[in-house]
């Protein structure tokens, strides 16, 4: 008998697909890739991101934007931008690796002090004087950009619903890529900490903290008081500041995941995010605050740690809110899910809170809703979280 294979029909039909030099009749062909992708080459869009051209598109855009905002809202937004302008007072905090952000400044805060100008009505008036006779709280915020755009003087609105309700607010203004890395922002955010404690809301003074963060500022915020709360380099007793609470507003904490999202769109070699963490996916990996939590609970199980988040207990007391809206498509909403869902495991419902606002609310909506105090009351949200006189201590979930 042979011992030569029987060849049925199966087998056959097998045999001809694999030595078949053109696609099955059935195959879809490939889609074509994305329109940056066939535009600029690798080495080209990286020298765009890499020169400081991405930097200055994404700026122009916003300056041409504000006019528009402005007319849109002439009492919310021009009037108040004008007096906050007049009145803000600027702090040096450290040159840092390069400018300010990006613009040949200095590193510096914009500090605006407590205000009543736009209470809307007597009860409101009422909630801002108590507020500022008795809340002594400060607001720090970071603005985002990709890690590589932004400056503190577009936030300013920011200012205007914080300082009515009595929070001391400090914006920062730090170097941004091409000009620096995710540690040097990191290591901006400490020094506009330390300055802020030096100058009288430190430990001791009775201010309480809340640092809040949009886009790339939210995962800069929220990485930066992790590492303080687990005494990880870079990190330590956030620069003197007794801090209460951390907000991040359509914030990118998965940034490996995110490296991914860009790359399906065909910008991961343009986005500033890939420049600031190296250039590669495993930089945006390594520098990722979601990663980082993983490999930190990672080495502290495998060393033996029966409580894999000892050292925690020390800075309990700090709470976290993350928002953002169903309708981002420069960041899901599930970036937002994720991260929550981990931290909850880590430091417990009663100190990590969500809230997902609905239909209209995109990337961008979480910050110029506070601003100018529009629908979905994001900067409510953030304040009855940070005073804990919501229902909840404002720890709610919108329906999806």
């Amino acid at each position: 008998m042979s011992n030569q294979q029987l060849l049925t029909p199966l087998s056959l039909a097998q045999s001809l697909r694999r030595h078949t030099c053109h696609p099955h009749p059935g195959t879809t062909p490939p889609p074509p890739p994305p329109l940056p992708r066939r535009l600029f080459s690798p080495r080209s869009a990286n020298y765009l991101r890499d020169s400081g051209f991405v930097r200055f598109l994404s700026d122009l855009g916003v300056e041409l934007a504000s006019p528009f905002l402005a007319a849109a809202y002439p009492d919310k937004v021009l009037r108040r931008f004008v007096g906050l302008r007049r009145r803000v007072k600027r702090i040096p905090c450290g040159s840092g690796s390069g400018s300010g952000s990006g613009n040949g400044r200095r590193e510096y805060l914009d500090y605006y002090p407590p205000a009543m100008k736009s209470a809307n009505d007597a009860k409101d008036a009422k909630d801002a004087k108590d507020d500022i006779k008795t809340g002594k709280r400060v607001m720090y915020f970071i603005h985002g950009g990709a890690w590589g755009s932004g400056k503190s003087w577009y936030y300013t609105l920011i200012a205007s619903y914080f300082t009515t309700l009595g929070y001391h607010t400090f914006i920062l203004s730090y170097p941004v890529h091409p000009n620096s890395q995710w540690t040097e922002q990191m290591a901006s955010v400490q020094r506009g900490s330390q300055k802020i404690s030096e100058i009288g809301f430190g430990t001791g003074s009775g201010y309480k903290t809340t640092i809040m963060g949009h886009s790339s500022g939210g995962h800069i915020a929220v990485s930066w008081a992790l590492r303080g709360m687990l005494d990880v380099a870079g990190g330590g007793e956030f620069g003197g500041l007794d801090l209460d609470c951390v907000v991040g507003l359509s914030g990118v904490y998965d940034v490996g995941d995110h490296w991914w999202y860009e790359h399906g769109r065909g910008v991961e070699e343009l986005s500033p995010m890939g420049g600031a963490f190296g250039g590669t996916y495993e930089g945006c990996v390594e520098g990722s605050v979601e990663d980082f939590l993983y490999r930190y609970i990672g080495a502290r199980t495998t060393n033996g740690d029966t409580d894999p988040v000892f050292g925690l207990s020390r800075k309990k007391g700090v709470r976290f809110l993350l928002l953002t809206g169903v309708e981002d498509k420069v960041v899901p909403f599930t970036n937002t899910a994720i991260m929550a869902r981990i931290m909850k495991g880590l430091f417990g419902d009663e100190n990590v809170a969500q809230h997902f606002f609905g239909k209209g609310c995109r990337h961008d909506t979480t910050v110029t809703d506070i601003m100018t105090e529009g629908r979905f009351d994001v900067g409510g949200v953030v304040h009855r979280f940070v005073t804990g006189k919501g229902k909840g201590n404002g720890m709610s979930k919108s329906k999806l």
